[in-house]
């Protein structure tokens, strides 16, 4: 039989989750968008290349366990998106 408890833990700790990805996104919204668009001079591509980035980011930002990890971390990811993007083109 299923414990309804274990059902109701990860449950409750779903706003707080989506509490931490609003402040991740709100964050370093800016900085991707501003990188991107220093390297592109392009807005529409700097916005389309910054949202993919920002995914990323967000999936998988509970790896870094501590803040300046976490800056360098998503530097590394943003660069390494934009890298991916020239050799595509």
């Amino acid at each position: 039989m299923a414990n309804p408890d274990k059902g109701a833990k990860a449950l409750s700790g779903e706003p707080e989750k989506e509490k931490l990805d609003k402040e991740i996104y709100k964050k370093y919204e800016k900085l991707v968008l501003n990188y991107f668009y220093s390297k592109t001079s392009d807005a529409q591509l700097s916005k389309d290349l910054s949202a993919e980035t920002m995914s990323k980011i967000i999936i998988n930002y509970h790896k870094k366990l501590n803040q300046k990890t976490l800056d360098n971390w998503v530097f590394t990811v943003t660069q390494n998106h934009f890298y991916d993007y020239i050799r595509k083109i």
